[in-house]
């Protein structure tokens, strides 16, 4: 399929929402733009639903938990449920259905050792009871 290129921002400061995709490694072909401006945010590819799921991030002003989900199938962006927590600069791994989202920062709390689960066919957040280890 190729890779996506997302979002990220300039020297200038300049937030971005774009979406593209590198094509077979061969050529660039633009996508829908992102609902949301971001940086610094995770980013995963969910083979079970062949979905891009985006999370979090800076939008250039403030820390989002704002989350989106974009069907290859149909070509469009949708908003999915919110993470709990503002972050910015976390990971993310897939187990099938589930998303897990590990730590980052937020302004106000400085580094996150939470992590969020997201259930992908129920479109729900909850948080485990682990939390990260310094």
């Amino acid at each position: 399929l190729g890779m996506f290129i997302l979002g990220g921002s300039d020297i200038e400061d300049n937030f971005s929402r774009r979406c593209t995709l590198f094509s077979k490694y061969t050529k660039y072909l633009e996508k829908p733009p992102m609902i949301d401006r971001r940086a610094f945010f995770p980013s995963i590819f969910c083979i079970s639903d062949s979905c891009l799921y985006v999370f979090g991030g800076h939008d250039g002003a403030a820390d989002l938990a704002a989350c989106e989900r974009y069907s290859v199938q149909e070509n469009v962006w949708r908003s999915i449920q919110p993470m709990r927590a503002r972050r910015n600069g976390a990971s993310v791994v897939a187990f099938d259905r589930v998303l897990f989202v590990f730590g980052g920062n937020n302004a106000q709390a400085g580094s996150l050792d939470s992590i969020e689960r997201y259930a992908v066919e129920f479109d729900k957040w909850s948080m485990p009871r682990v939390r990260l280890t310094p």
